[in-house]
């Protein structure tokens, strides 16, 4: 279009037509040069279809409903409700043997307190042979310091602390999946722990606590008197 406008510009210009006349031709192109740009300009190609703009609501994620638990022991927690609770009243070993699941058994948590023969729990975690050749950091057991021990191979993370004489752990499997790990940290999120046991109300039937491994030897043993 610019070169059309030159071309006619040049060839008036160039004859014998009246100035006047020349302005008047070249108003005249110019609005018809800018009326054309106008045109086209309105009438490129314009896609055949909109992008689509979804209309559908997104749900806010439903708010996990929280089901207290406490145990004879004396700790408690809260689970989620669509967790079922196992307490194996089977177990006349340890002091409490609880244990969480998903319905669709896809998450685990297990608590277990048990004796032990580890007076602190970093020596649990480098030298007890469920734990000992996972990778363990620093961590908290409801107000207990603790170690969290994960085990490539099982799949699975073991927090201990030492409670009152006794060795709490928690099992968690799996440990490789986002929304189990969120689960549980809000599980244990909510875990109280008091400074002692009621041993009377336990799951075993052993009424006095946890041995006295004050007399133990190196070895880990406890001595015989």
């Amino acid at each position: 279009m610019t070169t059309l406008f030159i071309l006619v510009y040049t060839m008036l210009m160039l004859s014998e037509t009246p100035r006047k006349t020349i302005y008047i031709a070249i108003a005249v192109i110019i609005l018809l040069l800018s009326a054309g740009y106008i045109y086209f300009s309105n009438t490129k190609e314009k896609p055949l279809l909109k992008p689509l703009v979804s209309t559908t609501e997104i749900s806010p994620t439903p708010k996990v409903t929280m089901t207290d638990y406490k145990d004879p022991l004396g700790f408690s927690l809260s689970y989620p409700s669509n967790f079922s609770v196992n307490t194996h009243p089977e177990d006349q070993e340890n002091y409490a043997d609880v244990e969480l699941s998903a319905v669709d058994k896809t998450q685990n948590i297990k608590l277990l307190v048990s004796d032990t023969k580890y007076s602190d729990i970093s020596t649990w975690a480098l030298n007890d042979s469920t734990v000992k050749e996972g990778t363990n950091i620093d961590s908290k057991l409801g107000n207990l310091d603790a170690k969290k021990v994960y085990l490539a191979k099982s799949n699975k993370i073991i927090m201990g602390a030492i409670w009152d004489g006794m060795l709490f752990t928690t099992e968690i499997t799996p440990a490789d999946n986002e929304a189990s790990l969120k689960t549980v940290a809000s599980v244990l999120s909510t875990l109280t722990i008091p400074e002692t046991a009621n041993y009377t109300n336990g799951v075993t039937s052993t009424t006095t606590g946890p041995a006295d491994t004050s007399g133990s030897d190196d070895s880990g043993d406890e001595v015989v008197e």
